[in-house]
């Protein structure tokens, strides 16, 4: 289903430059590893207000052609999608056009966005701090090595720092109803008792662009978010089907039977959100992400 546009209210945020993480620690079960340069500085970035999604005007016919589009790429996929796009900035800013966006998926390392997120609310907060020691490295440290090298021992020390509590809380602030934090990382025990990860594409741009707006965290957290992302490392989805060179803070997740790509794609005055949520054959799943970045890419930047 497509979402019209809207009216925001422009907020510049403030930021600034942050330097490269402490040394991950080293986990025994890292995903692949690319070579990634640090990222850009983000603090020229306009944010925008989260709309209303009420009673709003047409969107453009690009975006009626958008959704057909993926409405018929998703016909070849050899399982489930879910498809979600969000313009954060440029004469799209606000529109939305969404597939199966509400289909609920186990999460994978999706899910570590949402931890990331929260671990930046308690920072915020004062509660915790980014200094802090935690097993072997710091909270900034093991905050890097989720994301970039989505490393699960990384990420369970910070869900144990955090609680569950908290990371669902930030879930339910934001208003995100498929997603839910239920179980440690490579917990089988838990898997095996019913309890699991879950998001929805609706929900994780949400999330994505939420961070991007900055509305709920501070300007140098905000910064530090999209500069994580940024290192991303799995390059092999979103980041493969678009131009060289195009800039992609991102998270990837993989289990049996699911790949999924989360997405803040950064075009000058064009930068949008783009998450595609899959099941099924995974080669297929890669395939149908691929297809819904090309149709979205050229979309999202070629309106005038």
């Amino acid at each position: 289903m497509r979402l019209p546009a809207f009216l925001f209210v422009l907020a510049l945020l403030a930021g600034g430059c942050y330097s490269a993480p402490d040394p991950p620690p080293a986990s025994p079960i890292p995903e692949e590893n690319a070579e990634r340069p640090f990222p850009e500085d983000h603090s020229t970035t306009t944010a925008q207000a989260v709309p209303d999604l009420r009673d709003v005007p047409s969107p453009p016919d690009s975006l009626d052609a958008l959704e057909q589009d993926l409405a018929a790429a998703a016909t070849q996929h050899d399982g489930q999608i879910g498809v979600a796009v969000v313009g954060l900035e440029g004469p799209l800013a606000g529109e939305a056009v969404r597939l199966n966006d509400d289909l609920s998926f186990r999460s994978a390392s999706v899910i570590k966005v949402l931890v990331l997120y929260a671990l930046l609310r308690e920072v915020d907060a004062g509660t915790i701090s980014l200094d802090e020691r935690l097993g072997g490295g710091t909270v900034r440290s093991l905050s890097g090595a989720m994301i970039s090298d989505s490393d699960n021992v990384a990420t369970n020390l910070l869900v144990d720092r955090l609680g569950f509590e908290r990371i669902n809380a930030a879930a339910q602030d934001l208003g995100l109803k498929e997603t839910r934090l239920e179980r440690h990382m490579l917990d089988f025990d838990a898997q095996a008792a019913g309890r699991e990860n879950y998001t929805s594409a609706r929900d994780t741009a949400a999330l994505l662009a939420e961070i991007w707006h900055g509305r709920t965290l501070s300007p140098e957290s905000r910064e530090l978010a999209l500069s994580t992302l940024e290192l991303q490392t799995r390059r092999a989805k979103i980041p493969a089907a678009l131009p060289a060179g195009t800039r992609v803070a991102n998270k990837t997740g993989e289990l049996p039977g699911v790949e999924h790509d989360a997405a803040i794609v950064l075009v000058p005055d064009r930068s949008f959100v783009l998450v595609t949520l899959t099941s099924g054959d995974p080669d297929s799943g890669v395939e149908a992400i691929h297809a819904a970045t090309d149709l979205t890419y050229r979309t999202m930047t070629s309106s005038p």
